[in-house]
C-alpha cells in the first residue's frame, strides 16, 4: 500500500496522474513572470486587388480618385498612382461594348532602384480603405 502512495504522489507531483479529467482539460496557468499573450488586434481592413477586379472606373475614382496618368487604347486603358510608397498601375479591359473594368493591377517603386511591393501591400502601406 506504501508503494502505492508513493507512486501516486509522485505521478501527481510529476503532472502524470490527474485525479479529475475537468482538470486535465483546462488549459495550464502561467507562471510568476511569465507574459500574458497579448490578443492579437483586429487587422484594419484596406483594399485588395481581388476586390478592384471588375469594378468599373466610377468605382475606382471613388476608391483611389483621380489617377495622375492614364492612358487608353482600343480595348484597354492603364492608369498610374502615386501613392505614399509605391506606384499603382490598375489595368482596364473593355468586352465589347461594355465600359471599362478593371482586369489587374501591378505596383512599382517611387524611385529608381527601390523596393517594389506587392500589389496589395502597396494599397496596405496606403491605408487605402474598401
Amino acid at each position: 500500500m506504501r508503494r502505492l502512495t508513493l507512486a501516486l504522489t509522485a505521478g501527481l507531483a510529476l503532472g502524470l496522474v490527474v485525479a479529475d479529467p475537468a482538470l486535465a482539460a483546462r488549459k495550464p496557468r502561467r507562471g510568476r513572470g511569465e507574459a500574458a499573450q497579448p490578443a492579437e488586434p483586429p487587422k484594419p481592413k484596406v483594399l485588395t486587388v481581388a476586390a478592384l477586379v471588375g469594378a468599373d472606373e466610377t468605382a475606382v475614382k471613388g476608391k483611389l480618385g483621380e489617377p495622375v496618368l492614364s492612358r487608353a487604347e482600343g480595348a484597354g486603358a492603364l492608369w498610374t498612382y502615386r501613392l505614399p510608397d509605391c506606384a499603382l498601375f490598375v489595368y482596364f479591359k473593355r468586352e465589347g461594348m461594355q465600359p471599362l473594368k478593371v482586369s489587374g493591377a501591378s505596383s512599382g517603386p517611387l524611385a529608381r532602384g527601390g523596393t517594389t511591393p506587392e500589389p496589395d501591400a502597396c494599397l496596405a502601406l496606403a491605408g487605402v480603405k474598401p
